[in-house]
């Protein structure tokens, strides 16, 4: 779709106190940008008023005329000052717009841009101007979002429009309805790739706030319960929980896409889910009563780290496996790793029985059989499954507790390659590939594969193939070996 674009030329007025140099150059190099960068005409004083001219008659005239779009008063604490006490300086510095002028002109006319703030942190704004809602330009670090949304305001291009009132929905199960805040933030997400990536960051933390007021909705009572079959009320929620999974993996996306992908925020993220793994209400529970969180919550887990590697962001990957995680429950902290984020689901594996499916892991299955093929592919997922146990191993992770069991192993076929493992034959591929690992040659990962090996007997009971050693799917003397 082609962009749109205002046929009039904008124009605006500048009006500041010369209270430093700085500041006047501070202004001017706003304004010059304005025009030079932007095309928006502005009319400032060191380039509109010339010697013979009354400046009082130009400056009202600025204010009122209606070829003028926008006046932006540059507030600071000269202008505060100058304002409030009704005094002027020599010079262009009495070029204040007064109370009476603003009686007569429009309100979204004047904008109120911020350039200092005080000793508090409170913007230096004139008395009649306290109830505008003002531009901060102050921070040096947020300009450029400050100096964007501006630009929107004057060329009326805001980054939010109110969208058509759409067609109410009709609800045929009330109780089953949720509705989800991070579907609106996602949205914004992708709006601000096409228009202020910068945003991204501050709108993935609003997202992880929204998302746990998301998950809250999901809660099981006790009382919810049939007895007879519990896994019904489990898997009705964990339903309910697809679009919220899908949520927060097109957040995972669009960071990575946008290279703005932190391993703390993720960290921050899985910490702050496990708190869901055990029930705090009050009144009875049962053992499988959170078993829907923490199918999630190793579902999601997998399926970032899919998308991960398909963005071949490997250092956050291996920063993800190897640190350490500070995992809230009710008796206090303890300290983890990304392994007690895989979780045994007494609650799936009786519905297994129950309904007699005769699955060989009802959790692998439930896994499998809810893949959006819009984010990753079937093997995507069994790849990333494969990869977080090899790391786990390799990382030496809970070595105590054998590391990170890959249950969806039972639905890969056993000679199907991992294209990860297959691309270390390139000398190219395997020197990107080495964050992955934490390694930092090409000759100590063959040496870290050439002498891996894990307890034998990795597989579900029943089943006829171990798990194999990460040497099955790329030999030692295979790395590199390619340009």
């Amino acid at each position: 779709m082609d962009a749109l674009q205002n046929s009039k030329i904008p124009v605006v007025f500048i009006s500041y106190s010369w209270t430093t140099p700085e500041h006047e150059k501070w202004v001017y190099e706003l304004a010059e940008r304005l025009r030079e960068a932007d095309g928006i005409d502005v009319k400032l004083d060191k380039w509109d008023l010339k010697e013979g001219h009354d400046k009082f008659a130009f400056m009202e005239r600025m204010v009122t005329s209606p070829e003028i779009d926008k006046v932006l008063v540059i507030c600071d604490r000269g202008y505060q000052s100058k304002a409030n006490s009704n005094k002027g300086g020599v010079g262009t510095e009495k070029l204040l717009i007064t109370p009476e002028v603003m009686e007569n002109v429009e309100q979204n006319k004047i904008i109120p841009i911020v350039s200092e703030l005080d000793e508090d942190r409170n913007p230096y704004l004139p008395t009649f101007l306290k109830s505008r809602i003002y531009i901060d330009m102050s921070d040096a670090e947020k300009f450029e979002d400050s100096y964007e949304h501006l630009v929107r305001n004057i060329e009326n291009a805001p980054l939010y429009r109110k969208p058509p009132l759409g067609k109410r929905r009709v609800f045929n199960d009330q109780e089953a309805t949720i509705f989800l805040k991070t579907g609106g933030i996602v949205h914004q997400m992708r709006r601000a790739v096409e228009s202020n990536p910068r945003r991204l960051s501050a709108l993935a933390s609003n997202f992880s706030d929204s998302y746990f007021e998301d998950l809250d909705q999901l809660r099981i009572n006790y009382e919810d319960f049939d007895m007879q079959a519990p896994d019904e009320k489990i898997i009705e929620k964990l339903n309910n929980t697809i679009p919220l999974r899908d949520n927060f993996i097109e957040t995972i996306k669009i960071l990575s896409e946008n290279d703005i992908i932190e391993t703390e925020w993720l960290i921050d993220f899985f910490e702050r889910i496990f708190v869901f793994t055990e029930f705090r209400g009050k009144g009875n529970s049962s053992d499988f009563q959170c078993d829907h969180y923490k199918f999630l919550i190793q579902e999601s887990y997998i399926y970032a780290c899919a998308v991960l590697l398909k963005q071949s962001k490997y250092r956050v990957i291996n920063e993800l496996v190897s640190s350490s995680y500070m995992f809230d429950y009710q008796r206090g902290t303890f300290e983890g790793k990304f392994t007690d984020l895989r979780f045994h689901l007494s609650s799936l594996e009786s519905r297994n029985e129950r309904i007699g499916s005769r699955k060989i892991s009802y959790t692998a299955f439930l896994i499998t059989e809810r893949i959006n093929v819009t984010f990753i592919s079937k093997q995507e997922l069994l790849d990333a499954d494969m990869i977080l146990f090899y790391l786990s191993i390799m990382l030496n992770v809970s070595p105590d507790r054998g590391g990170w069991f890959p249950v969806t192993f039972i639905y890969r076929d056993y000679i199907q390659p991992i294209k990860l493992l297959a691309r270390l034959k390139s000398k190219r591929r395997a020197e990107s590939i080495l964050d992955l690992f934490g390694y930092a040659s090409i000759e100590n990962l063959r040496s870290a594969i050439s002498s891996y090996e894990h307890e034998t007997g990795y597989r579900f009971a029943g089943t006829g193939n171990n798990i194999p050693y990460i040497k099955y799917y790329i030999k030692p003397e295979e790395i590199a070996v390619n340009p």
